[in-house]
C-alpha cells in the first residue's frame, strides 16, 4: 500500500508576515482613496473666483507644500485644493475682503519615538494576538507547534508635517480621540479698532498692546475699502504707537493693525487684521488775509496770516499777464519785492510749506508799482491864516503833490500845491482864510508819475 507524505505545514510566522504586509497595503492605498474622496483639487482661479463671491469659509495656506486648502460656505464636507501662485501678493488682501477665516501652517514634525509607536503597536498587538493563539493551538494539538522566527524586516516612514485646517480628510486618531499628527495653532486676537491723530511729525497710529505677542504690523491705504500696504513692523510688545511720517498733505489716510507671534520653528503667526481707522491726514490750509502795500517807488511788500502746521513759504511775482513766475521763500509772514518798474502792474501769490509736502497757492493779488502813499498825514491850524500839512519819511521818489479844497469830495476850489523835495516832511499853507474850513490830501511823485493819495484831513482856520 502506497503512503502519501504528509503535506508540508506553513509555518505561524508566514501568517504574521501576510497580516503585517495587509495592514501597509491599507494605510498605503486604502486610506488613501477615503481621504481622497473628500479632496478635491482646483485651479487657483477657482480659488480667486470663489473669494470674490465670498463664498470661502476657511483657507490654510501651507508654504512648505506649496498648497492652499479651503473650504465652501455651502460645502463644508469637500476640501478643495490648489496650489500657491509665487507672486500673488495680494492674496492676503483678497482673504480680509472677501471675510473667510484664514491661516499659514506651522510645519511640525512629529518626534522618532511617536513614529516607532505609530508603527511597533499594531506590530506587537498582532504578534500578541498570534502568540495567545499559537498557544491555545497547541494545548489542543500538543506540545510541537510551531515557534516563530526572528523577523530582520525594517520599516521607514517619512515624518508628517501638522495640519492646522479643520477636518481635513480623515485623521487617524488613537482611543483619546486625539489625532497623532494634528496641530492647532493659537493665532492672537486681532486687536480693535486703533486710533488716529495727525500732528505736525506725521499720522498717529495706536493700539491696545498684549505681553504675550512678538509684535505689531501696520498697514495704509488711501482708501477706506482699497488696498491696504505694509508700512512698518514694530518689534517691540510694548509699543503702542506708530508715526506715520512719509505722507502727503491735504491727503486722507486709513490703517489697520495685525500682532504676531513667533513660533518654535522661527516662523511668524499672524492675527486677522484690525477694523479699520477713521480717515487722518494733516491739512495744510492756503495762508489767508492778504495785503500788499507800496513802501517805495519801485518796491511792493506782501502779508499774510500764519498758516497751521507752515514752516515756511513760497511767494511768487510775475507783470500781469505774463507766463512766467519768479519764485522765493521765507519763513516769515511777509516778504517785499524790490526793482519793480514803475507804473507796471505785478501779480502776487503765496503758499504753505511743511516738512510733508506744500499746499495749494492763495488767489492772485494785483499792485501798479507806483510811488508809495504818505502815511501818517495830518494837518493843523499854526497860526490865523496858516495850515501845517505834515506826513512820515520814505523814500525812492521825487516829491510831493499835496490837494487842497473846501470842498470834502474836491470839486470845487481845488488847488494843487508841489513840494519838489522827496526829503520834506511838511509843508505849511499860508494862502489860507480864516473861519474856513480847508481838506488836504498828499501824494508822492517820480518823474511824471504820481502814486496815490494819502486819506483826507481837514482843519479849520
Amino acid at each position: 500500500m502506497k503512503t502519501e507524505k504528509p503535506k508540508n505545514k506553513k509555518p505561524l510566522i508566514y501568517y504574521y508576515f501576510v497580516m503585517l504586509i495587509a495592514l501597509m497595503a491599507f494605510n498605503l492605498f486604502v486610506t488613501p482613496m477615503i481621504q481622497n474622496q473628500r479632496i478635491k483639487e482646483v485651479g487657483y482661479s477657482d480659488l480667486l473666483a470663489a473669494l470674490d463671491e465670498k463664498q470661502v469659509d476657511e483657507v490654510e495656506v501651507d508654504n512648505q507644500t506649496g498648497k492652499i486648502a479651503y473650504t465652501i460656505k455651502d460645502n463644508k464636507k469637500n476640501v478643495f485644493v490648489t496650489g500657491i501662485m509665487p507672486n500673488d501678493t495680494a492674496l492676503t488682501d483678497r482673504l480680509e475682503q472677501s471675510g473667510a477665516q484664514y491661516t499659514a501652517v506651522i510645519p511640525q514634525q512629529n518626534s522618532f519615538l511617536m513614529d516607532m509607536l505609530m508603527w511597533l503597536v499594531p506590530i506587537i498587538i498582532i504578534l500578541g494576538v498570534g502568540q495567545l493563539f499559537s498557544k491555545q493551538l497547541a494545548k489542543k494539538m500538543g506540545a510541537n507547534t510551531m515557534t516563530f522566527g526572528k523577523s530582520n524586516a525594517k520599516i521607514y516612514v517619512s515624518a508628517e508635517t501638522g495640519k492646522t485646517f479643520k477636518d481635513v480628510a480623515g485623521q487617524d486618531t488613537d482611543r483619546s480621540g486625539q489625532s497623532a499628527s494634528k496641530t492647532i495653532t493659537c493665532l492672537p486676537p486681532a486687536p480693535s479698532k486703533p486710533r488716529v491723530s495727525a500732528g505736525d511729525e506725521g499720522v498717529a497710529v495706536s493700539w491696545t498692546t498684549r505681553a504675550d505677542v512678538d509684535g505689531y504690523q501696520v498697514f495704509r491705504s488711501t482708501a477706506k475699502n482699497g488696498t491696504f500696504d505694509l508700512i512698518a513692523t514694530v518689534t517691540d510688545p510694548a509699543q503702542n504707537t506708530y508715526v506715520d511720517d512719509e505722507i502727503q498733505v491735504n491727503t486722507t489716510y486709513y490703517y489697520k493693525v495685525r500682532r504676531y507671534v513667533y513660533t518654535e520653528d522661527g516662523n511668524a503667526a499672524y492675527s486677522n487684521r484690525s477694523t479699520v481707522t477713521d480717515g487722518a491726514g494733516l491739512h495744510l490750509g492756503v495762508p489767508g488775509h492778504i495785503t500788499t502795500t507800496r513802501t517805495g517807488t519801485t518796491a511792493i511788500r506782501m502779508n499774510w496770516k500764519p498758516t497751521e502746521h507752515a514752516v515756511r513759504y513760497t511767494v511768487a511775482y510775475r507783470l500781469k499777464g505774463g507766463r512766467k513766475w519768479t519764485y522765493f521763500s521765507t519763513t516769515a509772514c511777509n516778504y517785499t519785492f524790490k526793482n519793480l518798474k514803475v507804473k507796471s502792474t505785478y501779480q502776487f501769490r503765496v503758499q504753505a510749506v511743511s516738512p510733508f509736502g506744500a499746499g495749494a497757492y492763495s488767489a492772485t493779488e494785483s499792485k501798479q508799482a507806483l510811488p508809495p502813499t504818505p502815511g501818517s498825514v495830518k494837518v493843523q491850524r499854526i497860526r490865523a491864516k496858516s495850515a501845517k500839512v505834515s506826513w512820515s519819511k520814505s523814500q525812492g521818489f521825487t516829491g510831493y503833490y499835496i490837494l487842497r479844497s473846501t470842498d470834502k469830495k474836491f470839486k470845487k476850489n481845488v488847488k494843487k500845491i508841489t513840494v519838489k523835495s522827496n526829503k520834506a516832511l511838511s509843508y505849511t499853507d499860508k494862502s489860507v482864510k480864516k473861519g474856513t474850513r480847508y481838506y488836504y490830501k498828499v501824494c508822492r511823485y517820480t518823474g511824471k508819475t504820481s502814486g496815490s493819495y494819502s486819506k483826507t484831513v481837514s482843519v479849520k482856520i
